[in-house]
Order: structure tokens, then C-alpha cells, then sequence
């Protein structure tokens, strides 16, 4: 029998609505059980093949849940068409690996040597529905949504990042086929010129023709649609160099995918590049209908279907070319594949950079480690470690990066006493000082063989039960209380300092008769307080200023250094 235009336009609505509601798992499951209850009521010498003359096409609407979608159950049923059909993916598909006697077209349309078509073997109902798993193919590895634990729920991007569904074994083999597809469709356009020419088919073309057929036939799922006797002729064969180069923009867009992955912070680029594989794909979705095709390419479906699972994993919505209605323009893919390049380039040069930083930081831990220990002299060590401090700040990280901050602490008091450092080593002590007032107890403990100096000892006869005065720096108590100790003050007053504090928050404190020295701590304080010094001279108080660290044999050498005349003993 024969369908009517009116009964095909019927069943293209019902499959398209089908597949709206596809996402309702329990829609499927009773979807399923309708489908295997009809083929019940079927005789079996009624069960016509699926691809047999009265189906030969049957084109759908468009869905808006995605492409373009095409159904075609004709001349072959690829493996997973009945899969495709149930979830609204429609396709006019060529079974992935022809036979040997298969023969395009040549220039003038007509079928070339070897004339006889290629035919699949005609699926029964029953095989048919034994396929139709409804957006759930048991071989695919692209699965639909409904595998996950709670569908309602959706992933956090970090968690879904890390799980195995971005299924990096397909996406090579898609880049394999997509590369041979191009190399395909440049030879379509170099054919047509030689058959043209008058060139002799056995020698100059058919050779070639089963290159690519060979080729397809070791990858899965492999179709050529320029190689094919289906394959429209286009008035302008450039469309086909067109079709190429979109090929090779997807292949590249989807190479971006490998190269996330291999970045350990994948969300941030991820986004981007998932909307450069959208407008690739989209492009070779139009470069298509341009030659004249309506179907859709196996791998550019393939790709819009990793691209809006992981999208709803990773929560990313892609605003452009991934509805029926938006398709990317062809003619721009020159300007794609540039925008892939640099995006190519700048992910290298982000993966160059964090190998970069943790080589530094495995330097830096490594020459700390050699003060830690103890071994020989700390000079060197320290060199070499403020000279990485200088590789790494700020150009490649900022200096309160915790990792450098981690690998210091240790050596905390080693930079403390260092008293000239480069610009970009102050900007991370300085950060460290911060980190360390606000979260005492990451305070380092002092090392075993760090002991008091005699000149601790000499300075604490001269201020043993007296109040000292320290201008600068974040304040933090246990180094506080560990000066208090060295030196058996009644008290430390700590000014921390903020930049612009005006120097007359200082003057009440400075005039206080108890204040027996006032320490300015130079490396944190900005230039305003050179003025300081007249203030104490005012109140009579000896100004010590210190140009490095803040412990006490680096406070007492200061002291001597500076004013050790102007002490005396009780």
C-alpha cells in the first residue's frame, strides 16, 4: 500500500511532538509498551520492512529542542536511525560502511561504473522495535540524560567535570571520521575536474573513490556523503571546499574539547569552547543544506548531542546555534577557524603557564626544604628562592597565591631577617603578614636551633618591665607575645598600619610615659612617617627603625646598632 501526503504530514507531527516529550522517562517507558502491543496485532507475513518502497522518505518539522531533524527510513537504516527517530533526531542516513561494488556519482549525475546501488538489508518490524530504545541506545556512549542518580538535581560543574561523561574515546573516533569527511570532500571537487577533463575513471578515479571507501569502512560509523550515489550536485562546486572546511573547523573545535580536558581548571574554558563546537557543528549543518542535502551529517548530531548533555551537567547554556532556527553562516568559517586557532593558542599558552608555576613552586619547596634541614650555609638557598619569588610574581601569579605562601611559612623567619628583598618578594612577605594577623594559628612554630642572641639578652637588662612601642605591619599575637617574652616587657603596643593612616593616630601612644622605645617597622610603613621621628624627638622617645624582621634577635641587634649609647641598665 501507499501513504497519502496527508497521512505522512500526520505521522511527521506525531514524531516530532514524540519527541518533545522525550525527557518524561515514564512518556518512554509507556511509549515502549504501545509500540511492542501494536507489533502484537501485526501478523508476522504482514511485517513489512521498515525500508521498503512505501517509506522511502518521510521529512519531519523542525524541533525546536535542536537541529534541524530529518526523518528518513529509506534506501539503509543506520544502526542507530530508529534510536534517532524516537528521540526527535531525524536523518536521511546512509548505512556507515558501503560495499565494495559501490560507485558514486559521476560529474553529469548519471551512476558510474558499477552501477548497482547500495541497499541495507530490509529491518522487520520486529527488529525495528527491539531498536527503538527511545533516546537510550545500548551501544552509544553518548546516553541520554535519564542515566543519571537524580534527573531533577543537576550536577555541580566541578563533579560533573571530573566523571567520565565527557567520553574522550568517542570524540577521537568523531575527529577521525570529521578529518577523513574534509580530505572527502575536497577530492568530491578535484573528481568532478577530472571527469570533466575527460580524464580515464579506471585509472584517475576509481582508485581514489575506494581509498576513501576503504578508509570509511575501518572507522565506525563512518559516512561519506560525497562519495555517495545520493550526494546532490551542487551548481558551484566550491560549496563543497565549503563543506570541507567546515569539516576541519569542527575537527579543530572538538580538538579544543581534548585539550580541556587535559587542563586541570577545565570550567572556566569550558563554556567557551562548548560554544565554539555549537557554531561548528551549526556551520556544517548549513554547509550541508547548501550542496543540497537535508539530512544531517552522523557526527555533527553526534556532537549537538554531547553538547546539550554536557550542558545540562555542567549547567552551561549555549545562547546561539543550537536551535533548528539559528544556524551558523557557512561563509564564515575562514573567520571561525581563526577564532579556534586563537582560542587553541591561548589554551596552550594557559597550560604552558601552570607548568611553568609548578616547576617554580617545586623549586621553591625544594630550596626551603634545604634550610629546614639545615644543610650547609642559607645563603644560597635564599638567593635562589627570592629569585623564583621574582619569576613567579606577579607575572604569573599574584603574591598571595597559597601555594607560595604554603611553601614559605616554613622559612618564614629565614626572609623575616633578610634585610634588602626585590619588589616582588616584599609583595609577598607583605601578603604573608596579612594572611598570618588574621589566622593566628598558621603562625609557624619557631625552630628547634632558632635560640635567643646574646644581644636579646643585653637589650632585656635595659627594658625589662617597660612598654615599647612598634609602628607597622600586621599585628599578630603570638609574634607579639613572643617579643613580649624575649624581652620581659610589661607590654608591646602593636600599631598595625593601614595606607594613608595619618601619622597623629600615633602621637597619643608615642607621648605615653610608660613607652620606653618606639620601633618602626620600615618595610610595611609608606614614606609619610619620616616624620616620625620628630614627633618622638618631641616626647623624648628613642626612634628604632627596622629594616627587616620582626623577631626579637632582629629587634635587639637594631636596638644596639641604633641606640645602644642612649639605654643603660637599671
Amino acid at each position: 500500500m501507499r501513504f497519502d501526503s496527508d497521512l505522512i504530514n500526520s505521522l511527521s507531527l506525531v514524531v516530532s511532538r514524540i519527541g518533545e516529550l522525550l525527557d518524561d522517562s515514564q512518556f518512554r517507558k509507556s511509549l515502549r509498551a504501545v509500540a511492542r502491543a501494536v507489533l502484537e496485532l501485526i501478523p508476522e507475513e504482514s511485517q513489512a520492512p521498515l525500508n521498503s518502497p512505501e517509506l522511502t522518505q518521510i521529512q519531519g518539522p523542525a524541533n525546536a529542542a535542536g537541529d534541524q531533524r530529518n526523518v528518513g527510513i529509506g534506501k539503509a537504516v543506520h544502526d542507530d536511525t530508529l534510536s534517532a527517530i524516537a528521540a526527535g533526531e531525524f536523518a536521511r542516513h546512509s548505512k556507515t560502511n558501503p560495499p565494495d561494488d559501490y560507485s558514486p556519482r559521476e560529474s553529469n549525475g548519471s551512476q558510474s561504473a558499477n552501477p548497482d546501488s547500495y541497499r541495507d538489508r530490509p529491518l522487520t518490524a520486529a527488529e525495528a522495535i527491539e531498536r527503538l530504545t527511545l533516546g537510550q541506545s545500548k551501544t552509544t556512549t553518548f546516553a541520554r540524560a535519564e542515566s543519571r542518580t537524580n534527573a531533577a538535581e543537576p550536577s555541580s560543574a566541578s563533579r560533573s567535570l571530573a566523571d567520565e561523561s565527557w567520553d574522550m574515546e568517542n570524540l577521537a573516533l568523531i575527529r577521525q571520521r570529521v578529518q577523513l569527511k574534509a580530505d572527502a570532500a575536497r577530492w568530491a571537487v578535484e573528481r568532478r575536474r577530472l571527469l570533466r577533463a575527460g580524464q580515464d575513471y579506471s585509472s584517475m578515479v576509481k582508485p581514489k573513490d575506494k581509498e576513501f571507501i576503504d578508509a570509511a569502512k575501518r572507522l565506525p560509523n563512518c559516512y561519506l556523503l560525497t562519495n555517495n550515489s545520493d550526494c546532490p550536485e551542487p551548481e558551484d562546486v566550491s560549496a563543497f571546499e565549503q563543506l570541507a572546511q567546515c569539516y576541519d573547523n569542527l575537527y579543530d573545535a572538538v580538538g579544543l574539547i581534548e585539550t580541556v580536558h587535559e587542563l586541570g581548571d577545565r570550567e572556566q574554558s569550558l563554556s567557551e569552547v562548548m560554544k565554539l563546537v555549537a557554531e561548528s557543528k551549526s556551520a556544517l549543518r548549513g554547509a550541508i543544506r547548501q550542496i543540497g542535502f537535508e539530512g544531517f551529517d552522523y557526527d555533527q548530531q553526534a556532537i549537538y548531542n554531547w553538547l546539550r548533555d554536557m550542558g545540562r551537567r555542567c549547567s552551561i547554556y549555549i545562547e546561539r546555534y543550537m536551535q533548528a532556527g539559528d544556524i551558523a553562516d557557512p561563509s564564515n568559517s575562514e573567520n571561525l577557524a581563526e577564532r579556534i586557532r586563537a582560542y587553541e593558542e591561548k589554551l596552550r599558552a594557559e597550560n604552558s603557564r601552570r607548568r611553568k608555576i609548578k616547576r617554580l613552586l617545586s623549586k621553591l619547596r625544594f630550596e626551603a626544604g634545604k634550610i629546614v634541614a639545615g644543610k650547609g650555609d642559607t645563603e644560597r638557598p635564599l638567593n635562589t628562592i627570592l629569585r623564583t619569588i621574582d619569576e613567579l610574581v606577579p607575572s604569573l601569579i599574584p603574591p598571595s597565591h597559597v601555594d607560595l605562601r604554603s611553601a614559605l611559612l616554613p622559612i618564614w623567619n629565614e626572609l623575616e631577617n633578610l634585610e634588602e628583598l626585590n619588589p616582588s618578594a616584599e609583595q609577598v612577605m607583605r601578603e604573608i603578614e596579612r594572611f598570618l594577623a588574621s589566622n593566628p594559628a598558621a603562625e609557624p612554630e619557631p625552630r628547634q636551633d632558632i635560640t635567643l642572641s646574646e644581644e636579646v639578652l643585653k637589650v632585656r637588662e635595659w627594658l625589662r618591665g617597660k612598654s615599647v612601642m612598634m609602628i607597622g605591619g600586621e599585628r599578630r599575637p603570638q609574634r607579639q607575645a613572643a617579643i613580649e617574652r624575649a624581652f620581659e616587657l610589661e607590654e608591646l603596643v602593636w600599631e598595625s598600619t593601614r595606607p594613608h593612616t595619618s601619622l597623629s593616630a600615633f602621637k597619643p601612644t608615642i607621648a605615653r610615659p610608660e613607652i620606653a622605645v618606639v620601633l618602626l617597622a620600615i618595610r610595611w610603613c609608606s614614606h609619610a612617617y619620616s616624620e616620625l621621628d620628630s614627633s618622638c624627638q618631641e616626647h623624648d622617645k628613642p626612634l628604632v627603625r627596622l629594616p627587616a624582621g620582626t623577631n626579637a634577635n632582629q629587634i635587639a641587634h637594631q636596638i644596639l646598632q641604633q641606640i645602644g649609647d642612649r639605654l643603660s641598665a637599671p
